[in-house]
């Protein structure tokens, strides 16, 4: 089997090492290539150097300003690029990740040390519940959160209510881009939960028919924000935006 997969490497530039049937998402594929392993679901690279790439741009779009993250909030976890480069950019932040697919949690942590980000607090549950949805009581915020060992040892979780200085929203289910995710009462509620001089990012695909659907969100975004701009990274818009 390794010299299959070796081969697979030299030959395809890349090898599937593990596949995975989720309830959720369908088919989870895990490949290994020389640029390291990534997560694609519904063909769309979900995890991995690509989506890292995307995040650093994001997050250095703020890191020279005077921000300074101490809580941040990530609606859909993956595997954890995003909650990695955080960690590493502002070393005390608590980040709490929201992830739907518990396999998606599985894998990141079997493959990509997802369990061994610093002050990492993953919840399995709905983004948009636990977003609109602050009482963690409510039977429709029955969310599991997880804390291993290896992260820091949160008893509580955060209601949403509190205030996150970074939010980072990628709520995508292979192409898909929940029509929720762009409803007035999710922004409103992002909204919310947005410390003062904080910023909600948000992912879209901006190629092709993408393009369109993409810039007409950061549009209206500005009517719920007073600073909202934008920035591409390779196929991707990310949509900075600040009350």
């Amino acid at each position: 089997m390794a010299i299959k997969l070796f081969l697979e490497k030299i030959f395809l530039g890349e090898a599937l090492i593990e596949k995975i049937d989720s309830g959720f998402n369908g088919e989870i594929n895990v490949y290994d290539s020389w640029f390291g392993k990534s997560m694609r679901i519904g063909r769309i690279t979900q995890s991995g150097e690509l989506v890292n790439h995307l995040w650093k741009i994001g997050i250095n779009e703020i890191h020279n300003s005077k921000f300074q993250n101490h809580k941040s909030l990530i609606l859909g976890l993956g595997a954890g690029n995003a909650a990695r480069l955080i960690s590493k950019r502002w070393p005390e932040t608590k980040i709490i990740g929201v992830e739907i697919d518990p396999k998606v949690v599985e894998v990141g942590k079997k493959h990509f040390g997802l369990d061994k980000i610093k002050n990492l607090e993953i919840v399995v549950g709905d983004a948009f519940d636990y977003v609109e949805n602050p009482d963690p009581q409510s039977p429709v915020t029955n969310h599991q959160s997880l804390v291993t060992s290896h992260q820091s040892p949160i008893t509580n979780r955060q209601s949403p209510v509190a205030k996150y200085d970074l939010i980072l929203v990628d709520l995508y289910q292979g192409k898909e881009y929940p029509k929720r995710a762009e409803k007035d009462a999710f922004i409103n509620a992002l909204k919310e939960i947005l410390a003062k001089d904080g910023v909600v990012i948000f992912n879209r695909l901006s190629y092709q028919e993408y393009a369109k659907p993409a810039n007409e969100f950061a549009k209206k975004l500005s009517d719920f924000f007073s600073h909202v701009w934008t920035k591409k990274a390779a196929t991707n818009l990310l949509i900075f935006c600040q009350n």
